[in-house]
């Protein structure tokens, strides 16, 4: 029970740091229709409480933890370790999403400071120099005059406004944040992060590791493609394909991760439920 809540206290934290983008995002993009009361401070407020709840919950869980390290031997003190090993991953993305939260207030100044910028060049006619002035310097029966071009030049002309592309980005964001909380069992969402392995625990990226060297090894050369293949017919996990996925990209996009791979694009990837895009071939060096 510890290490799956664990688990659901980790997904749950990089989900409160994955929406803390998306929000700064908005921000960025368009800090005037952003209400500080009613949609940041609520979330804020939110992950503060779940940091606090966590660290207390889990130093709780590692002190105890200690002690039975001790006395436990064999599988016991393996499954031990492994519950010790995800609670301190746990508190490393803690500790990224309270870094995150310390930096908010600045960043959403600077934001504020960004969007008020010197009024535009205008050919209508300035409120205050333009009019407002004016009218306090002018008599009563001046006044009365000139009231019908008074009138005129304070009512300005109104131009309708066009679509605007920014307010439908936003509303598919929108749209994307209700998704994933509607489907928080399914494995396979796509989400923004900073490490793209950070959603996996250690111990899944070792096992995927060694599946996926091992199937290499046996095939000699083989395709991403392939590899999706063979793990839905071994019947692996949604999360588990995804890992795999992962660790291909990876490998491609770091050259110094590849271990004597050699990884290329190869055409596309067959319709499937777990990723589009490019396929990649995969073989030895020596191939």
């Amino acid at each position: 029970d510890a290490l799956r809540i664990a688990k659901r206290n980790r997904k749950r934290t990089i989900e409160l740091k994955d929406s803390l983008h998306r929000q700064l995002f908005k921000i960025n993009r368009d800090i005037q229709n952003i209400d500080w009361g009613t949609e940041i401070r609520p979330y804020l407020d939110q992950s503060r409480t779940h940091i606090k709840e966590r660290i207390e919950e889990e130093g709780s869980i590692l002190g105890r933890l200690g002690n039975h390290l001790e006395l436990a031997k064999g599988v016991q003190r393996e499954e031990l370790i492994h519950l010790q090993e995800t609670i301190q991953e746990c508190q490393s993305q803690h500790r990224k999403l309270h870094s995150n939260l310390m930096g908010f207030n600045e960043k959403f100044l600077d934001a504020q400071t960004r969007a008020f910028r010197t009024p535009r060049i205008s050919s209508l006619a300035h409120l205050e120099t333009d009019i407002l002035m004016r009218m306090l310097d002018a008599s009563m029966k001046d006044l009365g005059a000139a009231a019908q071009e008074i009138t005129s030049c304070l009512n300005q002309p109104k131009v309708k406004k066009i679509f605007d592309p920014l307010m439908l980005i936003s509303f598919i964001d929108n749209a994307d944040a209700e998704m994933d909380d509607e489907g928080e069992d399914q494995s396979t969402e796509l989400v923004a992060i900073d490490d793209s392995m950070d959603r996996f625990d250690q111990q899944m990226i070792r096992d995927m590791t060694t599946y996926l060297e091992a199937l290499i090894k046996t095939k000699g050369q083989t395709e991403l493609s392939a590899v999706i293949q063979q793990a839905e017919v071994d019947q692996l996990a949604s999360e588990e394909i995804l890992c795999l996925i992962y660790l291909v990209m990876q490998w491609y996009g770091d050259t110094t991760q590849t271990k004597g791979l050699r990884l290329e694009k190869q055409g596309k990837l067959p319709q499937n439920k777990h990723v589009s895009g490019d396929n990649l071939s995969i073989s030895g060096a020596e191939s």
